[in-house]
């Protein structure tokens, strides 16, 4: 093997252990559904109602997955929380607090 084969060989190689091992901090990062997103009542039907008074729902980006929280007010008027912790796309269960209705999630 020549020098310049060998050189650019090895070049390629690091590239690709270098690029691979780090962090990818831009895939989370360019992902839609990250922000703050806030209930459209004039748009969203609810079957059974009735309908919650408002609700915003924040997506931020957490190590290597998603921290999740909605807030709002209820049909009744009462304040509502809910909070999804930090969650990874690996199938396995997280605690949910504030939720009625569950008190773990999975995503993939």
């Amino acid at each position: 093997m020549d020098r310049r084969a060998f050189t650019t060989n090895a070049l390629l190689f690091s590239a690709v252990v270098f690029g691979t091992t780090l962090p990818q901090p831009g895939f989370t990062q360019g992902t839609p559904l990250i922000g703050t997103w806030k209930l459209n009542l004039e748009k969203s039907k609810y079957s059974p109602g009735p309908a919650p008074k408002s609700g915003t729902t924040t997506f931020e980006v957490a190590g290597l997955g998603l921290r999740i929280t909605a807030e709002g007010i209820d049909a009744e008027g009462k304040p509502t929380k809910t909070d999804f912790g930090e969650i990874l796309f690996d199938g396995k269960s997280y605690p949910v607090t504030g939720a009625p209705a569950y008190d773990a999630s999975s995503y993939k």
